[in-house]
This record gives C-alpha cells, structure tokens and sequence, in this order.
C-alpha cells in the first residue's frame, strides 16, 4: 500500500471540531447498516472535498478505520508528474483494489483517487464491479466515505447514490437557491440514499 501526505495542519476552531463530531455521531448511530455515506452539494466549490475528508477524521478519532473515495470523475490526482490510478482503473479492469489504496498522515484514514480520467470525460461506471468493489472496501474499513461530484454534473450518480446507505448535502451560503437544494435532497430520495442532513460550509 502506497502512502500519500495530506499534511493535515488545521487547526479549527473547537466550534468546528465539535460540529464535525456532531456529523460523526449522527453517522454512527444512525443504524449498522449505514457504512457507505456520499457526500455531495448543488454546485462545484461548496467544499465536498473538505468536509469528506474532515468526516472521515472524525470518525478516526472515535477508533474506526475509514477510507475516502475521490468519485469526482472529473478531476485526476496528479503526483511526481503521473496520474495517481483509482476507481476508474478498477472499473476498466487495469488494477487491482490494493494497488489504488493509498494510506494518508491520518492515523485510520485512507484514500482512493478517482483515476486516470480525461477532463470533463463521459465515463459510465459498471455499478456491478463498483459494487463488488465496495463489498472488498467493507471488509477492511468500518466507514467509506464517498466524495461525489456536484449533483446532475455527471452521468453516475444513479450508481453513487444507489450504492451509497446514506447522503449528506454541502452547502455553501449564498451559493444554491432552495429550489435547487430541494430538488437535489428529492433526488437523494429518489435514489433510496437516505438522507442525514445538509451541512453548511462557511468556508
């Protein structure tokens, strides 16, 4: 296993840190069935990325091993001048699971990039192998938490959200009218992703 640095220095505010608590106790205890949870907003740059990765450490702290999956098909993560293989290279067949997980300076926190992915490529994900791929993940990690990209922006998030147990919509104010945040959390709905709230990114 591959280990890439996020060199997580934030030091937030203990009112932040106490809402990303809050975030993590509501994911826990839910119900033992919710492990798979997409995190996803209306519009590009609300802070997904973000608030994935700061979940998923706080999920770490409480003693549960967690892995983020990059699915913003979109973007590719890029690292001594080479694409970083994740879950479109699993999808197409060209590596395999243990090859694409990358541990992070968070001690209980583990990446998988979206992969060798062109810019704003169609790509249709096999909801089959995506899905034996999340069965493999379960076994190894308590928690995988889903970076999606901005909802209605690809083709797969009947795939994302049907795979996922749970959804959380990212808000950043001022930013999506609550028309459009309305209609999204129906579409959550629509997809049986169960839905655990909106989070406000006032970042």
């Amino acid at each position: 296993m591959s280990t890439f640095k996020f060199e997580n220095n934030v030091q937030f505010d203990l009112d932040v840190e106490y809402e990303f608590d809050n975030i993590s106790k509501v994911i826990e205890t839910t119900s033992n069935d919710v492990r798979v949870v997409a995190i996803t907003s209306s519009k590009n740059d609300e802070g997904k990325s973000f608030v994935s990765f700061h979940v998923a450490c706080a999920l770490a702290k409480k003693g549960y091993r967690c892995i983020v999956l990059m699915a913003d098909m979109r973007k590719t993560t890029i690292k001594h001048d080479k694409t970083i293989m994740g879950i479109v290279d699993i999808i197409n067949g060209k590596a395999e699971i243990d090859e694409i997980i990358y541990n992070t300076d968070i001690e209980d926190v583990d990446v998988i990039f979206s992969g060798a992915t062109k810019k704003n490529e169609k790509l249709n994900i096999d909801r089959r192998v995506y899905s034996v791929m999340l069965k493999c993940l379960k076994d190894e990690y308590n928690y995988i938490i889903i970076d999606m990209a901005t909802l209605e922006k690809t083709d797969n998030d009947d795939v994302f959200l049907k795979e996922a147990d749970a959804g959380i919509l990212v808000i950043q104010p001022n930013r999506s009218s609550k028309k459009r945040i309305e209609k999204n959390i129906k579409l959550l709905e629509q997809y049986n992703c169960r839905v655990l709230g909106a989070i406000i990114n006032n970042k």
